[in-house]
């Protein structure tokens, strides 16, 4: 009997051993504290991720305040641990600090001195005024840029580029090049190099061998950035290490102390609730290579080999790179009630781009998120980006304000194997993409092989590139196994669809409306692209281009039963070549298909579906899109924040500015 009670009571405690612990933290704690009880608080994150790791797991408690990060926290171990605010307290989460020093100014420009240079970090892209962005000096200001007269490029790198007439101040801005970037941009790609010399309109930089694919060439939209005679524009600044000089109304300066907030690794980890502000973005000493999506940018969280973590209810605003990247080897993920705001790259980046199975990321579900202001830094970050991935839920999204594409996802070109699979992306609403910015973009990105994958219930407008490309729903090359139902598509400078290649897709019951060069488009003809069926869609144009776009008349493809609406009385250019009989004897296509004409189609009108009346929909049997469910919903506390859509008048008034061509190859 004895040694069974002493098997109970050791049994007993163990139990009590493995109750989860609670750790607390305050402003005005200490970290020599036990941090154990709101009495005798512990004061940083980092004393708090020890202590709670020390314990076997439990919850870290803040109260409120701001707490600061200055260097990467590793975050590791399988006992979980949840960060959390205490009794609902305001908690901010911070990587950067306030530079205190002697304030002066000079004629617009505020100069401060710092009391600590240190915190000036070399090649530095941000600081903040408050909550106000800064970003380096540069010219032109705005959307305005130089121009590229003409490049040669030597075998080490080193690119001797001309500019055109138009570049009249620039040996006023070079007067010296040292910090100085040339940013270009190129198609799809950004890059930011350091300027090595310069000689009237005439400078020199390194970097990668210039690609075939986004040449320099005649043409190409460049700025020069990091000068002191660049500093002429509100939200600017310039320091040299010693002094910073900037414009802005607010002058309490936060310099960003680390890019890294957390590394993660383990399992069991939950954030909720938690205001994450600032981190930062220091240019590289050779600068920023081009890359689509800004591929390899690192994130602020950074998570490998973990499994079950959690983000919810939390904010991360005024942030460098990008915001978090679950890259190797992670499963089962919830980002969910969140907002991403003011973002110097993407919000969430997914998978590896290595194709390496042993490594797959799976089982991460996005949803219910506001992501908005994106691409600060590199323009050329989705909000979402997708590598390798298998079991991704993108859901009830509200994105918007960015320059490349809203959500990017596959890694692979063509029709190689792929390891990505059951892919969701539904109910998401996604504006103000690429907004003159960048080409071959989309407000929905695909590349690859997606086996069981699906795009639904999206309502997508306001896509806007520089060039060419600006495609609501935009299959690149590969893009393959896709079912795309129930979609909303309007106002694109481009088309509300692109098939650029791919097959076994499945386009069905969706809304392509008002794009100002077609409504959609093939984009290759190589044989390979069979097997896609495009039915029962409303498509709606004015009547001033072409509705179908590209190898429509060659390519394998099951186009049937759609409705093609016109404001037009004249309704030749829905076909290039004639009208729908010619078109029908042409390709065997749209046999089923209906042509209406002198319908005035605004935008109320597309997304009410109001002008589609019961006889057309019967005749195709295309049903009604259910707009109820779409974007965040009330569980979102940031709901109020999705404030920043301009009204379309006004966004289309900029067209004429750019050098949009319709007949651009996106290829």
């Amino acid at each position: 009997m004895k040694l069974l009670n002493c098997l109970l009571l050791g049994m007993l405690i163990a139990c009590q051993s493995l109750q989860a612990a609670n750790v607390y933290v305050a402003v005005n704690g200490n970290d020599r504290n036990a941090g154990t009880s709101v009495s005798a608080p512990l004061a940083t994150v980092k004393a708090a991720v020890a202590k709670i790791q020390q314990l076997g797991g439990g919850t870290v408690n803040f109260l409120a305040g701001t707490y600061y990060i200055d260097a990467p926290i590793s975050l590791s171990g399988n006992a979980g641990i949840t960060f959390q605010p205490y009794n609902n307290a305001n908690v901010i989460i911070s990587g950067a600090r306030l530079v205190t020093g002697k304030l002066s100014k000079k004629g617009n420009i505020n100069i401060l001195t710092p009391d600590n240079p240190a915190l000036l970090r070399k090649g530095e892209l941000q600081l903040f005024a408050g909550e106000q962005r800064l970003k380096q000096a540069e010219s032109p200001n705005d959307d305005n840029y130089f121009y590229i007269k003409s490049t040669t490029e030597d075998a080490s790198g080193r690119k001797t580029v001309n500019l055109d007439t138009a570049a009249n101040n620039l040996g006023s801005l070079l007067k010296s090049t040292d910090g100085v970037t040339v940013k270009v941009y190129t198609k799809w790609n950004f890059t930011q190099y350091p300027v090595i010399a310069a000689s009237g309109k005439q400078f020199t930089t390194t970097g990668l061998a210039i690609s075939k694919y986004t040449p320099w060439n005649a043409g190409t939209r460049i700025k020069i950035a990091n000068t002191w005679a660049a500093l002429d524009d509100d939200g600017e600044f310039f320091t040299d290490g010693k002094t910073i000089g900037f414009i802005a109304s607010g002058t309490q300066i936060y310099a960003p102390a680390t890019d890294v907030l957390f590394n993660i690794t383990g399992s069991g980890f939950s954030f909720r609730n938690l205001h994450f502000k600032y981190s930062g973005c220091v240019l590289p000493d050779k600068g920023f290579d081009p890359q689509q999506a800004a591929a390899s940018q690192p994130a602020a969280i950074q998570v490998d080999n973990t499994s079950d973590l959690t983000f919810d209810g939390c904010s991360f605003e005024h942030f460098g790179y990008n915001v978090m990247w679950f890259r190797n080897g992670v499963h089962n993920v919830t980002v969910s009630n969140c907002l991403f705001s003011d973002l110097g790259m993407g919000a969430v980046k997914v998978g590896n781009i290595m194709m390496d199975a042993s490594q797959l990321t799976a089982g991460v579900k996005i949803t219910n998120n506001i992501i908005k202001s994106g691409g600060r830094l590199n323009p050329a970050a989705a909000g979402i980006t997708a590598f390798n991935i298998s079991d991704l839920s993108i859901t009830n999204n509200d994105i918007s304000d960015l320059y490349y594409s809203g959500i990017s996802t596959g890694w692979t070109w063509g029709f190689k194997t792929t390891l990505n699979k059951n892919i969701v992306i539904s109910n998401n609403v996604i504006h103000e993409i690429g907004q003159g910015v960048m080409d071959d973009l989309g407000g929905i990105y695909t590349l690859g092989l997606n086996a069981n994958s699906s795009i639904t219930h999206n309502l997508v407008y306001d896509i806007l590139c520089y060039r060419y490309g600006g495609w609501g729903i935009y299959l690149d090359q590969g893009s393959s196994d896709f079912n795309i139902q129930n979609n909303i598509v309007y106002n694109t400078n481009s088309g509300g669809f692109f098939l650029s290649q791919g097959r076994d897709n499945r386009v069905h019951n969706n809304i392509f409306a008002n794009g100002r060069g077609y409504q959609m488009k093939i984009g290759a003809f190589d044989g390979k692209s069979v097997n896609n069926t495009i039915t029962k869609n409303i498509i709606v144009g004015d009547g001033s281009s072409n509705w179908l776009d590209g190898y429509w008349s060659k390519m394998t493809i099951n186009l049937d039963s759609n409705v093609y609406c016109s404001n037009a009385q004249n309704v030749q250019k829905i076909f290039a070549n004639g009208n729908l009989n010619d078109w029908r004897k042409l390709s065997n296509k749209d046999r089923n298909s209906i042509v209406i004409s002198n319908t005035k189609v605004e935008d109320d009108d597309v997304k009410s579906q109001s002008f589609i009346n019961n006889n057309l929909k019967q005749q195709i049997g295309f049903k009604d899109i259910d707009l109820q469910r779409v974007g965040v919903t009330s569980d979102n506390s940031y709901k109020n924040s999705v404030s920043i859509r301009k009204t379309s008048e006004f966004y289309w008034k900029s067209l004429n500015k750019y050098k949009f061509d319709p007949n651009q190859n996106g290829n």
